[in-house]
């Protein structure tokens, strides 16, 4: 990719976060063919441009001519209103890690930004998703020229022990191929000359089974392909799941801490700086990722996906994390630009959790497959490697699923649109039986919580004009560029569309919100779901407890109902960065001017992210955290006193 112009005025605008900078987990990677002068990026920028484009500008002597994902300089993506603004170094790192060029050996020569080239058989983008209380799979990718023949190899031992990890693990890899037509909405990047191929990606999975709880494991992980000696992954270090029983209930500085967000991307300002410090900290000990990743993996022909996770790499390889599904991974919504490849990319990315799940045995070592054939349905809706599942009923799909984790019951959906309907057939099946058996499990278990990519409640569905709005709008493309979550009515964004008064085909948002309350509410009701957690509208807020569709107290004293999080700017490509919380309020031109919320008791915007702490059966406490400085600017805590 040659780009002649240098430019960082873009870059005036970053607002304070904590993005890191990408080094070790693109270590291996080199400049490409049409760079034929590297240079080193202390000669590329002076020291003002150094402290705008990287966190820790003190590591580029040492990182030379090398190549990065600078953590200050990944502002914005491509796609979110700003396509044709981004800069030279903006549009190389939308496919990957990138490196500084001359144009020619003078030193005087323009310099230019390149996308550095990912090595074979190297293993990259090392995720840990968790399984269930007793498992983890760690997932990574490498890039072969055909199919390994053998498994993937994993070695795994007890920090305490010192020393490297000694046990040699085996698993499966998954040969995908991207499947994206050339012209394809979904393939398009910032890049004209980029045309969309068919690429592979070859995706590894291992799992680590029977783990003793809260434990520290280090692990390194290789691919099993036999044509030339195969690098072994850096040794990381993370902390076992909670466990089954005493272990999972034990409290004080074993309590159980979960970061909860939906909405994040590779931007300056998101949130896996604080996931990766959280997590090391013990803030944390795992991650629910709220869908939409990425925006979006299928982008640039899949290296934007492949970026993406590049960088969640410093986070994932020591943090489990729980991926949900979003509007950015699913076909079944009115996305323009997303398809089928997009789709499988992620299903495939996450099967994870479903090769973890008890009783899974593998069939075969290999599997080779294509998106426009079975891949998806094979690998990760179906019982291909599957036998019983940890919940109540085998899902065998990343698209919905549950896990004990500790003292929380997380039960993940997927309420994308349809057709078919967003929350019928066998996911309703799954779900309500799989919510009975947590509600009668509470004496284990005591607390429930449900999540999906969709709100049920939100202080911005209570305006008319935004009730009345159109439901393809909302779940659309146009809108998630202009709701920037910084409490503009959506009104007053210039793509807004509603429907007409007496439309009967138009479905508006309170219609597919009324349906999913109708449904999924009443099964929350039913089976005492303690909070419901959500993303997509770029704002947060939380409900009083809400039972029957309406809110039954003011307190979070022994609810008679469910609380209704919304959390859903993780870091979110152009949307507001700086927190802020205020009263909820709805705009009213009856009313003359704004009418106060009372089903909700906070409101705000603002890149941030969620925690649920516990330690026992009687409080379950939710702070909002903002990324820029990672300070708790809103909490509350469900108590329960019987």
């Amino acid at each position: 990719m040659r780009m002649r112009v240098l430019c960082f005025a873009a870059l005036l605008q970053i607002a304070a976060g904590d993005m890191y900078d990408v080094i070790e987990s693109v270590a291996a990677f080199v400049p490409p063919p049409e760079c034929v002068f590297p240079m080193n990026w202390t000669a590329a920028l002076n020291a003002s441009e150094q402290a705008l484009t990287f966190a820790d500008p003190s590591i580029l002597p040492s990182l030379g001519a090398g190549c990065a994902i600078p953590g200050r300089a990944i502002s914005h993506s491509y796609g979110q209103g700003r396509g044709n603004e981004l800069t030279p170094l903006e549009q190389a790192l939308f496919y990957g890690p990138a490196c500084p060029c001359r144009t020619s050996n003078s030193s005087a020569a323009a310099v230019e930004f390149h996308t550095c080239v990912a090595p074979l058989y190297v293993p990259e983008q090392i995720n840990l998703q968790l399984a269930n209380a007793t498992t983890v799979v760690v997932s990574f990718v490498s890039h072969e020229p055909s199919p390994p023949t053998e498994p993937p190899l994993a070695r795994l031992g007890l920090a305490s022990d010192g020393g490297p990890p000694r046990a040699t693990l085996t698993g499966v890899s998954h040969w995908y191929e991207t499947s994206h037509a050339n012209g394809s909405a979904a393939c398009q990047g910032p890049d004209p000359a980029r045309a969309c191929t068919v690429r592979n990606i070859t995706m590894h999975f291992i799992r680590f089974t029977s783990l003793a709880p809260r434990q520290q494991y280090v692990y390194q992980v290789r691919s099993g392909g036999n044509s030339r000696p195969f690098a072994w992954s850096k040794v990381h270090s993370f902390r076992a799941p909670y466990g089954h029983g005493a272990a999972a209930k034990s409290g004080g500085s074993n309590a159980t801490r979960v970061a909860i967000y939906g909405d994040m991307g590779n931007v300056h300002g998101n949130n896996m700086e604080n996931l990766r410090a959280g997590c090391a900290s013990g803030a944390i000990d795992a991650v629910v990722h709220m869908g939409d990743h990425c925006y979006n993996m299928g982008n640039g022909n899949d290296y934007h996906g492949d970026a993406y996770m590049q960088a969640f790499q410093g986070a994932l390889a020591v943090c489990p994390w729980l991926p949900v599904i979003g509007n950015h991974e699913s076909t079944l919504g009115s996305e323009h630009n997303i398809d089928a490849s997009t789709e499988q990319r992620y299903l495939n990315e996450t099967w994870g959790v479903i090769y973890g799940q008890d009783g899974a045995a593998s069939e075969t070592r290999t599997a080779r497959s294509t998106a426009t054939t079975s891949l998806g349905h094979l690998l990760t809706r179906s019982s291909f490697y599957g036998a019983a599942s940890h919940g109540a009923a085998p899902s065998r799909t990343s698209q919905w699923y549950s896990i004990d984790l500790g003292l929380i019951h997380f039960v993940i959906l997927d309420l994308n649109p349809g057709p078919p309907a967003a929350f019928a057939g066998a996911q309703l099946a799954w779900a309500t039986a799989d919510l009975a058996a947590a509600d009668a499990n509470r004496a284990n278990v005591p607390w429930v919580v449900v999540t999906s990519h969709y709100p049920l409640y939100s202080a911005s569905f209570e305006d008319a004009e935004s009730a009345h709005a159109s439901a393809a709008w909302y779940e659309g493309e146009v809108a998630e560029h202009e709701r920037r979550g910084d409490g503009t009515p959506w009104s007053e964004t210039p793509g807004f569309e509603s429907c007409a008064e007496g439309n009967a085909t138009c479905a508006t948002v309170k219609d597919i919100v009324a349906d999913s309350i109708h449904t999924l509410g009443t099964l929350l009701d039913a089976h005492h779901v303690d909070l419901y957690a959500a993303g997509h509208d770029h704002s947060y807020s939380a409900s009083w407890p809400i039972f029957g569709g309406a809110p039954t107290n003011s307190s979070y004293v022994d609810p008679k109902g469910t609380v209704h999080v919304l959390e859903g700017n993780g870091g979110v490509p152009g949307a507001h960065t700086r927190s802020k919380l205020f009263p909820c309020k709805k705009n009213s031109s009856h009313a003359g001017g704004v009418v106060p919320l009372s089903s909700y008791r906070m409101c705000g915007f603002g890149m941030s992210y969620g925690r649920l702490v516990t330690t026992n059966a009687s409080v379950l406490t939710y702070e909002h955290v903002a990324n820029a400085g990672d300070h708790v600017t809103d909490t509350f805590s469900i108590l329960k006193t019987h």
